[in-house]
């Protein structure tokens, strides 16, 4: 106070001391800094959690009833999925059972994104192994509404890309082959749009490379839908029928049964502009013509 005295009598400005040490700071930062100032956040929000806690949040959120969150999370999950790191996090949390309950999901975007995600996950062992013990076979291939028959076309297109790396694996062909992956491919093969039939053709003869699923296709006819589309317009469709009639013609009688059919179309391909059908047409007819 005397200084405060003093200091007006001089005409010279005066502050008072503050105090200082620990306390102080401490008293200070609680009076001064330490303020709630929490934000309004929006109901549909995805609020992103870092570290060990953001595989299980994702997971977690990809259940929510509010769909633009779920659309969010989805989103967020296909982003992750890209690195090994966090795929493996993603599936210790139970990512393979959240997307089999929002693939079947009313909502085009969350299906789309959710089969998409299956369709990575099927690429690596880990997802394969959740994939089966999960199953993901019947979510694809199987039940009244499979994935592969959506009346989505993006959501089809990743679901013949899960079947194909799915298949890629011993145990995941087995699963497929007895779900009768076969018989539904090959009736979807004449039904699909023509650039989506080379993925549905690259799974079957995918199939085919197992002793069971190629007696499969046999049965249920496959070289009657196979040798039309040698003469189709899509390039990817024709060469992929091409290969898979290689497959499906390694026994005499199949050689004899699709020889008079299958010939001028394969012939046919060997002056097609892209080498890779050249290569198939090459392919099948010497699978044709050899004993």
């Amino acid at each position: 106070a005397m200084h405060a005295v003093i200091r007006q009598r001089q005409g010279l400005p005066w502050t008072a001391e503050e105090a200082k040490g620990i306390n102080a700071n401490l008293k200070h930062l609680v009076q001064v800094q330490v303020k709630p100032n929490v934000q309004p956040v929006a109901e549909d929000a995805l609020q992103l959690a870092y570290g060990a806690r953001m595989a299980p949040k994702l997971v977690l959120e990809i259940g929510s009833p509010l769909l633009k969150l779920r659309q969010k999370a989805l989103v967020q999950v296909v982003k992750a999925m890209s690195t090994p790191k966090e795929l493996a996090a993603l599936l210790v949390a139970g990512l393979v059972p959240a997307l089999n309950k929002a693939a079947a999901d009313a909502d085009d975007m969350v299906r789309t994104s959710a089969t998409l995600a299956l369709a990575q996950a099927a690429r690596y062992p880990g997802g394969q192994r959740d994939m089966l013990a999960s199953s993901s076979v019947g979510v694809l291939v199987d039940g009244p509404s499979p994935l592969v028959c959506d009346h989505n076309e993006g959501v089809r297109a990743h679901a013949l890309r899960a079947v194909l790396e799915l298949g890629k694996s011993p145990d995941g062909c087995r699963g497929l082959i007895g779900a009768s992956t076969v018989k539904l491919l090959i009736a979807r093969i004449s039904a699909e749009v023509p650039l989506l039939q080379g993925l549905a053709l690259m799974g079957l003869q995918q199939l085919m490379t197992q002793r069971d699923g190629l007696a499969d296709a046999i049965r249920e006819g496959a070289m009657g839908v196979l040798i039309p589309i040698l003469s189709s317009a899509e390039g990817l469709a024709r060469e992929k029928a091409a290969l898979a009639l290689a497959c499906l013609t390694t026994e005499l009688h199949e050689k004899k049964q699709a020889g008079p059919s299958a010939l001028p179309g394969l012939v046919a391909m060997l002056a097609d502009e892209a080498l890779t059908a050249r290569h198939a047409a090459s392919s099948a007819l010497m699978s044709l013509t050899v004993d």
